[in-house]
């Protein structure tokens, strides 16, 4: 007669179970070091990556006007317009 083997999932409930009951949970400790680059760049100011707001611009008359021609090129021909 062959004996059940057990699964990964099984075992693996089978030890975690065991550890709670017996209290021993180890909390690692991790030693940080930070040394210092020195690359020869000057540090970036505080602030250096924060967003900044964008002023929002409308096409010009021309520009609208020109766009508006290729558009109805486009149409007329149906074509897509060559980039200049």
């Amino acid at each position: 007669m062959m004996l059940e083997q057990e699964t990964l999932y099984d075992r693996g409930k089978r030890e975690y179970s065991s550890k709670l009951t017996e209290g021993c949970s180890r909390i690692p400790s991790v030693q940080v070091t930070v040394q210092a680059k020195t690359d020869g760049l000057p540090p970036l100011p505080m602030g250096w990556d924060l967003k900044t707001i964008k002023k929002k611009v409308r096409f010009t008359k021309k520009q609208t006007e020109f766009l508006t021609d290729q558009f109805q090129k486009g149409e007329q021909s149906g074509r897509k317009s060559d980039p200049q």
